[in-house]
């Protein structure tokens, strides 16, 4: 069952991926459901969805190679590419 936000939240996110040089920032709470609506719009749009695992080790270099194979099947390819980013934020004490 989907709540009429959600479904709300999943039809901007499609609408988006469907339009030219098409980017989308979500910005929430983390458990509240921006990457199940964006899976599920990359899903309608036939979009082919990317989430790096980010760990505690995760570097730039890893970020480089992440954002390299998101291009290249965006561009060589051809592939309507969705490259999920998502930041978790530790709290060190």
């Amino acid at each position: 069952m989907f709540f009429d936000m959600a479904i709300q939240h999943v039809t901007r996110a499609a609408r988006v991926f469907r339009q030219p040089g098409k980017h989308i920032h979500m910005v929430g709470l983390g458990g509240t459901g921006k990457a199940t609506v964006a899976k599920l719009a990359a899903f309608i749009e036939d979009c082919v969805f990317l989430r790096p695992f980010v760990s505690r080790t995760y570097n730039l270099m890893e970020f480089r190679d992440d954002v390299k194979k998101a291009s290249f099947r965006a561009g060589v390819k051809g592939d309507t590419v969705v490259l999920f980013l998502a930041c978790h934020l530790v709290k060190v004490s």
